[in-house]
């Protein structure tokens, strides 16, 4: 397409001219040339230049010249360079405006650009340029210009040439009117040729409505004329017949191609490939005499070409636009026939064909023509006409153009042809095709390029590129089984190698030709056998047995390859001796196949076992092997085989200097498809795996072929050879041996005689010194050289882990247990340290040498494991040794133990604050806190708040708490915040029994104003509590640090002043304190809640107003009018400043009311502690003895003390005992010795602080305040919220907080959630409220982490606005379509819930909160993809198994089903069990909790296996609670399931191997 003119390849483009002012060109030409359609510009400076715009005139009185061609060459070009559509005239305006001369001088320029263009239909604009605005044409001037050019108003433009916006607006102006003249200038042309009779005159047309834009007028009249042209082959009779046919084509080549470009750009890809197929199809038959036959097939080439090119270059998008259904009645297309490649592969198919015409025209050409072939060329010029050529002749001084005839035209077109090289032209086409094919994932039809691009590589005796080919096309045909094209190929490869010299290559195509299963009958050898079959010619058996004896011959020196067509000379010498290599995929195993099958799995070292050694040739004549040498991985073991007929003494002293054994076979000759099979004994003395490796068979002195040797279980078939209809033999005489075989035997090491033991039972404990006793006793054995190999890995992440034989790197997940130090104790005539006998340790991994020892010696050491997390760990210590001191290292014996350690957290830490007792500071940080939004704990300064600590034993051990403390993390956080201990430490060490609780109390008082403080760090001292004879520890430190908190200064304080107690009916006073710490006025407003339990005097609200820096008391004398626990009036103080309400707690509010003046009892015994409780009356001192006291636990002995100064109120009664220990004061000494009755009790009368102190402390202590307040205040409503179809939706039971379960609704993802709520108000009570809401909650609450919701679904519907309710009430709400990604789930440290809140707020009470909760569940479909799980395991040369699970996704009610398959069992096992594993993981971070619980055990076997044993699995879980895998929800938790696969042992030891499953819900059907 790059031959074609540049008109002809691209669309025309109007032109338009410009005529003076020289200086604007340039902008105007730019400016027509970036519009669009653009529109290209003829430049004349001055109107001296306007002649090229005139029309040549003929003369009148010639006689009319005959049409000597059908189109002219340079019509197209003149059209778009030289004849322009309008013209535009540019006067200055000075010239128009200044004297009479310059206005008659622009006159007459006007008259000669008329006269110029008359004739023609070109229109006329004028164009007046001033340079700024002073330089304005009168309107006369202007109608006069334009009578003088005879044109209309709006041909008329001025530009403003220093106004660059105006000049802008007048260029836009000039474009939009050229762009219509041109239009209406081309159309008129276009009428006025159609006018005219001849047909011929459809090509100007055409490109008349091109320059229009017009493409389907342009299509339809290209068309007319391509089918004019179609009439004129017979017709015409102008030229000679040879060139009117050329002419016709290469006339009919233009049309087609303006068609089908047009086709193309138009997106009609079908229409455009029909079109050309009928073109083809017009004058695929127009070929020609035989000698000029090749001008056809070149242009044939050239169609096929160029649509390709179009094709290839179409924006059309080719694969989308067309019908998938090819072949259809609505698309006959092939799919191929609209890829460029198809058509590059014809274009140089017929391009080939061109080359064979051609050279069968120059055997035809005799030698005169073939001198005249050779005369000036270049004389032969093309004509003025498309498709004809001339001839100059030179007659003196003249030179006429003279016709051609056809011998003359044909000679001058042989001679161009020559002139190229036809090869790489078809080479690129071919190139072209075979990567479009490569793309297209269409290899076969590559190959056939391919295959092409190397034959013509060869015709060119480019014989490296033919070979490169060849070989990737023979590799395509070796996979699909092509014999015939594998000849073919196999041929020419063989030729190139010739051709190159390498005798190597030469050898490898000449065997596998030979091996190929071709039987066919020798047939008589044609001149096309050659061009058809290539050089090896036809493939027989008889060419097959021919290249077996040429190759052989020479292999053996017998002959040597003669030097023929240009080649090499091919010979094979002792210095050079060639060797060919074998493999499994290599083509050549059909010339030499060799396996090699022992007779026994594993033999005893030093034992000998029979190895059979079996060959096969599919070469059509019998070979002779000279020798044959059998090759091992040991060594030791290689041997040779020998020909009886040769020399075994000669055979023998060639290898003594290798040390290899050899021996000797009656005969060596490979039959054709018959084995050979060689029996013969081995005998190994070194443990392992012993394997032949290869077999090499040397033929002549100076050739091997090399086999790698082939187990007859694991065989291949050969390629080819297996399609054949032949008899089938087996390598073994034994059957079972063929098809079970191996080339490798296991050689068993020595029965190891020492014992190894690991002695460890308790779990390991985070931060602990973990110490596993290991124990070596040589019972049979004495062990030399011993080396102890000790590994730590991940027992969860690892699975069925490798014993480890050689140092493997160090896995990230183990980063959290370190291997301490291996302590070893040695013999007692040992000498060395116990760090000489450690040569390496890392953190996972340790090597220790091992010393000599005797029979009935042992030897022991201790290996230090610390843990750093959680984890578990199989530990596996792995010992190798020698029994023989002269013996060689290789023949060492290897024992190997395992155990599993868990490591596990031995203490959680929580802690919580405490507000002072009765004193509520007012913090602002609480106030303008979000909800739900995780807030720092904001402390009040210089205020004492209680941090209370408590750790938890999660241990299954008992332990010992040591000691708890407070650690400052610097200087500076102890002089900013003062923690005190107050008690809940003892001074001897506490036990902790496991699930038990330690709590220790401090006093933390901030002293700075912080938005952010550091309390510190909790530091609590522990260790195990061992039994008499353990290992004593000193003590482990655990760490934790405290969250910072908020430390500010509270503007207010309130503080509530009562007794301790009251008595029944007795007025006592009750104090509320409002202290205002800053200097601003504080506006406070207060109220005081009625109370059934106490009647008051004094304003239930009341406001007030606080000075700076001063306290504001209000006092209220209360009249308990119940005994018991009861709760004082509730108290509202609001700041009106800061709009923020305090409430003081319950706890604060609670008040023992007696029903009588009490009397306190001092029960006195001997050292005992005191008891203070119910009042007691006339106990004698000798049944004292039976109050035996007990202590609070973690309650120390001076915790009274500590807070003496808080506030409290004592929760004991007459029904509920308080016992305590505390330092007994002096007894009561009677002054008679000798009296017997009872000493008088004194009565100890406590203060009311010390009161409040116990009764603080128990309920900081854990204490359970639900049994000592008695008559609290019940809400003053009932609320109950009610689903719209509750009765109809399918439940399901869940567990509450208090351990009960019950039944709630189940719901999916974006449903509506309808409903109603219930208030029902007590009888005979209102509630105000200011405002009713319910919200629908979506919350995620981790366990360690216990009351702190994580929000991730909040929606709110208010129901009520603020009012009153004296009765039942009723409120519908409806959550639509609700957005609940997550499942409902409750594991062992995370929940995840839905509830649905209603809250009723109220102004200067708690609000009333009502939670419903129910469960949501959400369904899959089934995947797509669903894999199976197949994976090979094991321990090395012990254990080796392979596991398949027919796929990894399952849904709850699914079944599993998979096989175990063992293949080899060297270990006693005793029973197998699969089971099911939830792992959860809460948390992130170094704040990663991960528990793991078994859901399900499945006993697979029972008994010992067997080697090729198939255990079936089929395990259903629908009777076990799962739920689906769970992954990173709101990085909160994960929840995953894992298949774990459980052998043990007779020794009990476990090997496992896990893998993760994905479990999903499934909509269950009806």
């Amino acid at each position: 397409m790059e031959n074609y003119p540049e008109e002809l390849r691209t669309p025309p483009i109007s032109l338009v001219s410009v005529v003076g002012c020289p200086e604007l060109h340039q902008t105007i030409s730019s400016f027509l040339h970036a519009e669009q359609p653009p529109i290209n510009t003829l430049a004349l400076p001055d109107f001296s230049k306007i002649s090229v715009l005139a029309k040549k005139h003929k003369d009148p009185l010639a006689s009319p010249q005959p049409v000597a061609g059908i189109l002219k060459r340079d019509w197209l070009m003149k059209h778009r360079t030289r004849v322009s559509a309008a013209v535009a005239a540019l006067f200055r305006a000075d010239y128009v405006t200044g004297d009479p001369a310059q206005w008659l001088q622009v006159c007459t320029d006007l008259e000669n650009l008329k006269a110029a263009v008359h004739g023609r239909s070109i229109r006329l604009i004028v164009i007046l340029v001033q340079t700024n605005e002073s330089e304005d044409v009168s309107e006369d001037l202007k109608i006069a210009l334009r009578k003088r050019a005879e044109i209309d108003t709006k041909y008329l433009i001025t530009f403003l040439q220093n106004d660059a916006s105006e000049l802008r607006q007048s260029l836009t102006r000039l474009a939009s009117i050229f762009a219509e003249l041109c239009n209406t200038y081309y159309r008129e042309e276009g009428r006025r040729i159609r006018t005219r009779i001849e047909k011929r005159t459809f090509n100007s047309v055409a490109v008349y409505a091109e320059f229009r834009r017009d493409w389907a007028e342009a299509l339809r009249f290209y068309e007319e004329a391509y089918r004019a042209l179609r009439e004129m082959i017979a017709t015409s009779t102008r030229l000679p017949p040879v060139q009117r046919l050329v002419e016709i084509k290469a006339v009919a080549e233009q049309l087609h191609f303006k068609i089908s470009t047009l086709l193309l750009h138009g997106g009609k890809v079908v229409e455009a490939i029909a079109w050309f197929n009928k073109h083809i199809a017009s004058y695929r038959q127009l070929v020609g005499s035989t000698k000029n036959s090749f001008l056809h097939w070149d242009w044939l080439s050239r169609q096929f070409l160029v649509f390709a090119e179009l094709l290839e270059t179409s924006s059309a998008a080719i694969p989308s636009t067309l019908s998938p259904h090819f072949g259809a009645s609505e698309n006959p297309l092939t799919e191929w026939e609209v890829q460029p490649a198809y058509y590059y592969q014809l274009a140089a198919s017929y391009l080939r064909e061109k080359r064979y015409c051609l050279d069968s025209s120059l055997s035809m050409t005799d030698s005169a023509s073939a001198n005249t072939l050779g005369k000036n060329p270049e004389s032969v010029l093309p004509s003025v006409f498309v498709g004809q050529s001339a001839r100059l002749f030179e007659q003196g001084d003249t030179i006429d153009v003279l016709p051609l005839s056809d011998a003359e035209y044909i000679n001058y077109a042989i001679t161009e042809a020559q002139r190229f090289q036809d090869s790489y032209e078809i080479i690129a086409l071919f190139k072209k095709a075979y990567e479009s094919f490569n793309s297209l994932k269409a290899p076969r039809l590559a190959s056939y390029c391919s295959t092409r691009m190397a034959k013509e590589y060869f015709i060119a005796e480019d014989f490296n590129n033919a070979k490169l080919h060849f070989d990737g096309v023979s590799s395509l045909y070796r996979q699909e089984g092509w014999v015939t094209l594998l000849w073919e190929s196999l041929g020419y490869l063989q030729e190139c190698s010739r051709r190159l010299g390498s005798v190597k290559d030469f050898i490898e195509y000449s065997l596998e030709m030979a091996s190929l299963p071709i039987f066919s009958a020798a047939e008589v050898e044609t001149p096309n056998s050659k061009r058809e079959y290539g050089p090896a010619g036809l493939p027989t058996l008889s060419r097959r047995e021919a290249i077996q004896n040429e190759v052989f011959g020479l292999l053996r020196g017998e002959n040597i390859l003669p030097l023929t067509d240009g080649g090499c000379s091919l010979i094979i010498t002792e210095e050079q001796p060639v060797r060919v290599d074998v493999d499994v995929i290599s083509p050549l195993r059909m010339a030499l196949l060799a396996c090699v099958a022992f007779h026994d799995q594993s033999v005893k070292p030093g034992s000998p076992t029979m190895m059979t050694l079996s060959l096969l040739s599919q070469l059509p004549c019998p070979v002779e092997v000279d020798r044959l040498e059998i090759e091992f991985n040991q060594p030791k073991c290689n041997f040779i085989i020998v020909n009886a007929v040769e020399d075994l003494s000669t055979a023998q002293l060639d290898m003594d200097s290798q040390d290899v054994r050899v021996e000797n076979a009656p005969s060596l000759i490979l039959p054709t498809n018959k084995w050979l099979r060689l029996t013969y004994e081995v005998k190994s003395g070194q443990s392992g795996k012993l394997e032949c490796l290869s077999i090499t068979a040397k033929i002549g002195k100076s050739f091997m072929i090399c086999c790698q040797a082939e187990s007859p279980a694991s065989m291949e078939e050969l390629p080819f050879w297996k399609f054949e209809d032949q008899v089938e033999t087996f390598p073994t005489k034994d059957p079972g041996l063929a098809y079970s075989g191996l080339k490798v035997i296991q050689v068993e090491e020595p029965e190891p005689q020492v014992d190894l033991i690991l002695g460890a039972s308790n779990p390991a404990l985070v931060g602990e010194t973990f110490v596993v006793p290991l124990t070596i006793i040589s019972n049979g054995h004495e062990v030399y050289s011993g080396e102890l190999k000790i590994n730590l890995v991940d027992a969860r992440g690892g699975g069925l882990l490798m014993s480890p034989r050689e140092a493997e790197p160090f896995s990230s997940g183990n980063h959290h247990v370190e291997l301490l130090s291996i302590s070893g104790t040695g013999v007692e005539d040992e000498s060395q340290t116990q760090f000489d006998n450690i040569r390496k340790i890392q953190q996972s991994f340790g090597v220790v040498s091992v010393p000599v020892l005797r029979v009935g010696d042992s030897w022991s050491c201790k290996l230090e494991i610390k843990w750093h997390r959680p984890k578990s760990v199989m530990l596996y210590a792995s010992l190798g040794y020698s029994p023989n001191s002269t013996e060689a290292a290789s023949q060492r014996v290897n024992i190997h133990r395992s155990l599993q350690i868990e490591g596990k957290i031995p203490i959680s830490i929580s802690h919580c604050f405490m507000m002072p007792f009765r004193r509520e500071p007012l913090l602002l940080s609480k106030v303008k806190s979000l909800p739900g939004i995780e807030q720092k704990v904001s402390l009040a300064l210089n205020e004492t708040s209680v941090l209370i600590v408590t750790a938890r034993n999660s241990s299954e051990v008992p332990l010992r708490v040591i000691s708890l403390s407070i650690r400052s993390d610097g200087d500076d956080d102890s002089r900013a915040c003062s923690v005190q201990h107050v008690g809940g430490i003892p001074a001897d060490d506490a036990p902790l029994v496991p699930g038990e609780e330690f709590k220790g109390i401090f006093s933390v008082t901030p002293k700075v104003d912080s938005p952010n403080l550091e309390v510190g760090s909790v530091c609590l001292v522990w260790k195990r509590d061992l039994k008499l004879g353990d290992f004593e520890d000193s003590g482990v430190v655990t760490e934790q640090k405290l969250p910072s908190v908020i430390v500010e200064q509270p503007p207010l304080i309130v503080s509530l002043d009562c007794p301790p107690h009251a008595i029944l009916g007795v007025p006592f006073l009750f104090h509320i304190r409002i202290h205002n710490r800053t200097n601003l006025l504080q506006e406070i407003k207060y109220s005081l809640g009625d109370c059934q339990s106490f009647v008051f005097s004094g304003p239930h609200d009341n406001a007030g107003f606080v000075l700076p820096k001063s306290e504001y008391i209000m006092s209220y004398k209360i009249v308990p009018l119940c005994s018991g626990s009861q709760q004082l009036p509730q108290v509202s103080i609001t700041s009106v400043r800061y709009s923020a309400a305090l409430n003081p707690s319950a706890a604060a509010a609670t008040i023992f009311v007696y029903p009588s003046e009490p009397e306190f009892i001092v029960g006195v015994k001997k050292q005992e502690s005191i008891l203070i409780g119910k009042p007691l009356r006339n106990i004698p001192h000798k049944d004292s003895a039976r109050y035996r006291i007990s202590t609070v636990k973690s309650l120390p002995k001076n915790s009274i003390s500590a807070v003496r100064d808080q506030e409290s109120v004592a929760p004991a009664g007459p029904t509920h005992r308080l016992l305590t220990t505390f330092t007994r004061p002096p007894p009561h000494r009677p002054t008679d010795r000798r009296s017997t009755s009872p000493p008088v009790p004194r009565l100890l009368l406590w203060s009311r602080t010390v009161a409040s102190a116990v009764g603080f402390l128990f309920v900081c202590l854990g204490g359970d305040s639900k049994n000592y307040i008695v008559g609290a205040f019940k809400p003053p409503c009932t609320i109950s919220v009610i689903f719209a179809d509750g009765k109809t939706r399918k439940q399901v039971s869940i567990k509450k907080d208090n351990g009960r379960t019950t039944m709630v609704p189940i719901f999916e993802s974006k449903e509506n959630i309808v409903g109603e709520v219930i208030i029902e108000p007590t009888q005979g009570k209102k509630v105000e409220h200011n405002g009713i809401k319910i919200e629908l909650l979506g919350q995620i609450e981790l366990y360690f982490d216990k009351g702190n919701f994580y929000d991730f679904t909040s929606l709110v519907r208010e129901l009520d606005i603020p009012g009153e309710l004296y009765e039942r009430k009723t409120y519908p709400f409806e959550f639509s379509t609700v957005e609940m990604p997550n499942e409902s789930y409750s594991g062992i440290n995370v929940r995840l819930r839905y509830i649905l809140k209603v809250t009723i707020s109220r102004n200067y009470i708690g609000n009333i909160m009502e939670y419903q909760e129910f469960c949501v569940r959400n369904f899959a479909p089934l995947p797509t993809i669903n894999n199976s799980i197949k994976m090979e395991v094991g321990i090395e040369d012990c254990l080796h198994i392979e596991f398949e699970y027919s796929k990894s996704k399952y849904h709850l009610k699914d079944v599993i089903i998979g096989k175990i398959y063992f293949l080899l069992v060297r270990i006693k096992l005793k029973n197998m069990e699969l089971e099911i594993r939830r792992r959860e993981s809460t948390g992130s971070g170094p704040n990663t909790y991960v528990e793991t619980e078994t859901l399900a055990k499945y006993e697979l076997m029972d008994g010992a296996p067997v080697r090729g044993e198939s255990i079936p699995v089929r395990l259903f879980l629908s009777p076990y609670e799962l739920t689906p895998t769970y992954r990173n929800i709101n990085n909160k938790f994960s929840v995953k399931y894992y298949l774990n696969l459980v052998l043990m042992d007779e020794e009990d030891r476990r090997y496992f191997k896990q893998q993760e499953i994905t479990i999903y819900r499934l909509q269950e059907t009806s």
